[in-house]
């Protein structure tokens, strides 16, 4: 399950902000409380979302042209062990990290995709991982398995 994602150019009144952490169950981007600022990254989170499991439309979304390659820092967890990863915009590996997010090795996209799968309950025969996904779908695995028994 996913469960933060952390970018050093993410801010919150101009400071860096903390990691973005999921809790089980419902997660919700909320948008500012007083309505008026219709631009404030809501769609631009669901698409870094959907990078973090393995997609590729937020390399080019407006944020990367405007702010340039950049690195996102992701945790996932399964039964209950810990495991980090880095992705910068700029390619298609990924890099396998420790608990403060320093690089070990790097993985192809397509491995660390199938890795997921597997971790997902997802490697079927005949399905791609990222064909069953998409940027309005992608919430849905947010959930762990438990929530569906």
């Amino acid at each position: 399950m996913l469960k933060e994602i952390r970018c050093d150019l993410f801010k919150e009144s101009g400071n860096k902000r903390p990691a973005i952490i999921f809790n089980r169950g419902l997660n919700v981007i909320l948008g500012s409380i007083s309505g008026k600022a219709g631009s404030i990254g809501k769609s631009t989170m669901l698409l870094i979302i959907d990078f973090v499991f393995g997609g590729n439309t937020y390399k080019k979304n407006d944020a990367v042209s405007q702010l340039g390659d950049h690195t996102i820092f992701f945790k996932y967890t399964f039964e209950n062990r810990d495991y980090y990863f880095a992705r910068n915009t700029s390619d298609n590996v990924v890099a396998r990290c420790d608990e403060k997010y320093n690089v070990l090795d790097f993985i192809d996209l397509s491995e660390f995709t199938r890795w997921l799968a597997q971790k997902y309950g997802m490697d079927l025969p005949g399905i791609q991982f990222r064909n069953t996904l998409s940027r309005y779908t992608v919430k849905i695995i947010l959930m762990s398995k438990d929530h569906f028994r």
